[in-house]
């Protein structure tokens, strides 16, 4: 007869190592019965609702040995003077163990066993390991798993039928947005703040301004290339800016008057770009000035970080969050000892993911 039993993970959760968690009948991988239980064993996997992961699974267990508790005359026996005691996880995994030696019942020769699920209601099923390692039979029924939608109404995303916060059709760029203003308001306020008094301010904002919009394509590419790194640091909660590394160079020439005295006069300053990085904090700052020559002509140079916070649109950030836990999900599931053709059709699916978010990133 073929049953559908349901699998709950937890993305970006690897499966438990040998011995590293206790197990009712042993290690193996474990479904159960009902949509419910198996979402219980997400929960359990990841507390964050967005990172549980249900599936569905038909299994034909005419073609399995199964030791099947619920109708094994031995168990029900065994179990009768206990079952109350069978609650606390630790006492079933250890009278099932006992079980096994008293009847001295090989396991090595048995593909799945079938239990009550005392702790939690309901019936679950191990899949039991082989040597150590996930079956060919567990492999197997993996590669059959389809997604199912959980009680919150959110479906479960898989890389072929994206939902949820998946499901996002736009560019991820688009919504950036430098908090406070323009890239060139910015810059030029904070200019003006470190260098007024060196000439009248409405001539020096108008310069300013000017040579910002020579600046802003190289800068507005700069940071554009920094779209992922940006969208990683929001995806964790950090704070982004974007530190822009400005330099002016303002000419000094003298002047010989009729009455002997030598006059200087300061030429509006010219705006260089030196480069860009990121930070989770402010880094704007005067850095401070030099003197260079240039043609024998001194020049002050004055070095300044314009610091501006970067914020993507919410939808921009939850899409971008979800495809990378949805990637590292992927990543995890290659530590499970898999069958090449499970290897194949997971890295298939996960090179579309990666496919799907340069898409989105790209211009």
């Amino acid at each position: 007869m073929s049953d559908t039993w349901y699998r709950g993970e937890g993305v970006g959760v690897p499966p438990a190592k040998p011995g590293g968690w206790l197990h009712d009948f042993g290690e193996g991988v474990y479904f159960a019965d009902s949509v419910e239980l198996a979402k219980q064993y997400a929960e359990l996997r990841a507390p964050t609702p967005a990172d549980q992961r249900v599936y569905s699974v038909t299994v034909d267990l005419k073609t399995m040995k199964v030791l099947d508790l619920r109708t094994d005359a031995r168990w029900l026996k065994y179990e009768a003077p206990m079952k109350p005691l069978l609650k606390i996880q630790q006492n079933y995994a250890n009278a099932f163990e006992n079980f096994v030696k008293v009847n001295k019942i090989n396991m090595t020769e048995y593909d799945a066993v079938i239990g009550p699920e005392y702790v939690r209601g309901g019936t679950q099923m191990a899949i039991l390991h082989k040597g150590g390692r996930t079956s060919p039979l567990a492999q197997m029924l993996r590669l059959k798993f389809q997604s199912v939608p959980l009680g919150n109404k959110t479906l479960v995303p898989s890389s072929k039928i994206p939902a949820g916060k998946l499901q996002f059709r736009g560019k991820i760029g688009p919504g950036m947005r430098f908090v406070g203003g323009t890239l060139i308001s910015i810059a030029v306020t904070l200019l003006l703040n470190w260098l007024i008094g060196k000439v009248m301010e409405k001539v020096l904002q108008a310069h300013l301004q000017r040579e910002m919009e020579k600046l802003q394509p190289t800068i507005d590419k700069d940071i554009k290339a920094q779209r992922l790194q940006m969208l990683n640091m929001a995806s964790d909660g950090k704070s982004t800016y974007a530190a822009v590394r400005l330099h002016t160079l303002t000419f000094t020439t003298y002047v010989g008057a009729p009455d002997g005295q030598v006059y200087s006069a300061d030429a509006l300053p010219l705006l260089a770009y030196d480069g860009m990085f990121l930070s989770d904090k402010d880094e704007s700052k005067d850095e401070g000035m030099s003197v260079e020559f240039h043609a024998l002509t001194p020049a002050t140079k004055r070095s300044f970080i314009v610091s501006m916070k970067v914020q993507f649109s919410q939808e921009e950030v939850d899409y971008y969050r979800a495809m990378k836990k949805e990637i590292q999900w992927y990543d995890a599931q290659m530590d499970n000892h898999l069958e090449v053709n499970d290897i194949v059709r997971l890295s298939n699916d996960r090179n579309e993911l990666i496919k799907k978010l340069n898409d989105a990133l790209a211009d």
